[in-house]
């Protein structure tokens, strides 16, 4: 098996990247005529055309914008792995799975507070939809939302998972102000189909609407968001009600730039956990995170004031 060229990677994604020999020479710090060269030695290896010359343009042939992408996608791979080792000289480092809600809008603002208190351990986070598989060896602990515990892993439930709607202060006030779920009908309900990653039972407006006795009420319009801090994100800009949980919106309603407009605030049976392998589970660097992250989920709970002085 001959050897892959891997300069000769490095020099195509340039040019791929910049469609210009002489633009990716000065980046690569070498001359016009050697990236050219390497050009001509990947093709040799792979027997296709990647790009084509003419006058003093560059364009990707179609089987180059293929290659481009795979090849850059690996590059990029890469690199973060070279930075992580490189950052973690001296280091423990701790793989952590979210998903991507739960880390855009509770877990990465606190993450900084674990860093500064163990500065030996590496921190590398990874937004996933899907469900690890701890067998792969990518990540050392998980936060799963639903799941049943299984045997081989440990299972740490965290505190805080009310549903409850949430909207922009600026909803309470105007020609249909939110005061009472019987508003709702005025105002577009704000869906979040999150059920492709959310384990357990994940009720929505319908089973809301029910428990707050008003289950005809029907929306203006349908807007769906996923990952739910789209619909945060919706919500924030005042274009309807949203349902959330506790963990989700703890900072935005202590920002006062969200509320929960009225009751009712369902408990939901099931819960987010933080999983990791039996295995593992009492490693330093897994415990420490357990006990910072348990504590930091109670604490938010704690804190939380859900509904405005006077609701119910």
């Amino acid at each position: 098996m001959r050897v892959l060229p891997l300069n000769a990677i490095r020099a195509f994604a340039t040019v791929g990247r910049l469609l210009s020999f002489s633009r990716a020479a000065d980046e690569l710090s070498v001359t016009p005529s050697a990236v050219s060269h390497q050009i001509r030695l990947l093709e040799d290896h792979l027997g296709v055309a990647l790009l084509r010359r003419k006058n003093k343009h560059v364009a990707l042939t179609p089987e180059g914008r293929i290659y481009l992408q795979e090849v850059s996608e690996g590059l990029t791979r890469m690199a973060r792995a070279s930075t992580t080792l490189k950052a973690a000289r001296g280091q423990r480092i701790l793989r952590v799975s979210v998903m991507p809600s739960l880390a855009s809008l509770w877990l990465v603002p606190r993450i900084g507070g674990f860093a500064e208190a163990y500065p030996d351990i590496a921190i590398v986070v990874g937004a996933t939809r899907e469900l690890v598989d701890f067998q792969a060896g990518q990540f050392d602990v998980a936060i799963w939302h639903g799941q049943e515990p299984q045997p081989g892993y440990r299972f740490d439930p965290l505190e805080g998972n009310d549903l409850f709607p949430i909207c922009s202060p600026k909803l309470l006030k105007g020609r249909t102000p939110l005061r009472a779920p019987a508003d709702l009908r005025h105002h577009t309900l704000l869906e979040s189909s999150d059920d492709l990653y959310v384990g357990g039972p994940n009720p929505g407006w319908q089973i809301w609407l029910q428990a707050a006795g008003v289950p005809h009420i029907t929306s203006k319009r349908l807007m769906s968001f996923s990952p739910r801090h789209l619909m945060h994100r919706a919500v924030l800009e005042g274009l309807g009600v949203g349902l959330s949980r506790t963990l989700l919106v703890a900072d935005a309603l202590a920002k006062g730039q969200l509320v929960c407009p009225f009751g009712p605030v369902m408990s939901l049976t099931s819960s987010y956990s933080l999983v990791c392998p039996e295995t593992i589970a009492e490693h330093e660097e897994v415990a420490v995170f357990r006990e910072w992250l348990l504590h930091q989920a109670r604490t938010t709970s704690e804190r939380l004031k859900i509904l405005p002085k006077g609701s119910k």
